[in-house]
C-alpha cells in the first residue's frame, strides 16, 4: 500500500474513531482555503512569513511564463533550486548548476519558484501544533554503507533524488531555551495552526541549543502534512501519529 494512502486511512479512522467531524480538519490554518490542503502555492505563503527571522528566509523570486529571461538571470546564484510554485513531496525540484542548465529549463509554462541553493550539511523538519503550543524536530537520515547517518552524504542529494533515507525525532535533545524560541517562531505565522517547516541546518549543536542557524526550504500546511518525527524506528508509527492528531484535533 503507497505510504500516502497509509496516511489518508490513518487520518480518516482517526477522525471515526473519535467521533470528529471531517470538517473540523479543514477548518485548521483557517485563513487558507480548506486549511492548505494539497499544493497551496508556496509564493503565496511566503508573502505570509515576513514574521520569520530575516537570516531564516531563503532568497527566491517568482517566475511566471511572463518573467524575462534576462531578469531570471540576473536574480540567479548557481547553485540555485527551481521548483513549481504549487507541489509537494520534492516532484519535479531541478538542482541548477550553471547559467546553461538554468536556460534549458526555461521558459516555465507554469508558475516556478527559483531560489538560492543553501549547501548545509542537516536536513530537517520543525512540526507545530497551535492549539497545545506543541513542537516535534526531525532530523532526515541518510544512507551511507549499511548506516543511516545524520549528515547528508552529498548535500546537493536530499529531495532531489531518490536516496534511501529514515528519519530521527530529536525533540528530546532540543534545549528548553531552543523550543521556547520556536514555538514562539510558529507563533507568530498567522497562516499557521498546523503544519511543518522544511529546513536546512548549518549549525546542529547551535539548533539545539538556541533554535538558530537554519534556513527555510518551504512550509507546508493542512491535514495531509506529515509530521516526520512518526517515522523514527523507535515508535510505533500508527499511535505516534495519532498522539499528533489528538493533540492537535480533540
Amino acid at each position: 500500500m503507497p505510504h500516502v494512502v497509509k496516511v489518508i486511512l490513518n487520518i480518516l479512522s482517526f477522525f471515526m474513531t473519535k467521533k470528529i467531524s471531517l470538517l473540523t480538519s479543514i477548518r485548521i490554518n483557517k485563513p487558507l482555503f480548506l486549511g492548505g490542503i494539497g499544493s497551496y502555492p508556496k509564493s503565496f505563503i511566503f508573502s505570509k512569513l515576513d514574521s520569520l527571522p530575516k537570516w531564516s528566509m531563503p532568497r527566491f523570486m517568482v517566475i511566471t511564463k511572463d518573467t524575462s529571461t534576462e531578469k531570471i538571470l540576473a536574480f540567479a546564484k548557481y547553485p540555485c533550486i527551481l521548483k513549481p510554485d504549487r507541489g509537494r513531496r520534492g516532484r519535479n525540484v531541478v538542482l541548477i548548476e550553471t547559467e546553461q542548465e538554468l536556460l534549458r529549463a526555461l521558459p516555465v509554462k507554469q508558475d516556478h519558484i527559483l531560489s538560492d541553493f543553501y549547501d548545509y550539511p542537516y536536513e530537517g523538519g520543525l512540526f507545530f501544533i497551535r492549539k497545545t503550543e506543541t513542537i516535534y524536530v526531525n532530523l532526515r537520515l541518510y544512507k551511507r554503507g549499511n548506516k543511516f547517518c545524520r549528515e547528508i552524504t552529498d548535500r546537493r542529494i536530499s529531495k532531489l533524488t531518490q536516496e534511501k533515507f529514515e528519519y530521527e525525532d530529536i525533540t528530546t535533545l532540543m534545549s528548553p531555551k531552543a523550543k521556547k524560541y520556536l514555538t514562539n517562531i510558529c507563533k507568530k505565522v498567522s497562516i499557521l495552526e498546523y503544519g511543518r517547516f522544511d529546513i536546512r541546518i548549518h549549525n546542529l549543536s547551535k539548533f539545539l541549543k538556541e533554535g538558530k542557524s537554519w534556513k527555510l526550504l518551504e512550509l507546508n500546511l493542512g491535514i495531509d502534512t506529515i509530521p516526520h518525527h512518526t517515522y523514527d524506528k523507535r515508535y510505533n508509527w500508527r499511535d505516534e501519529y495519532n498522539k499528533v492528531l489528538k493533540q492537535a484535533f480533540t
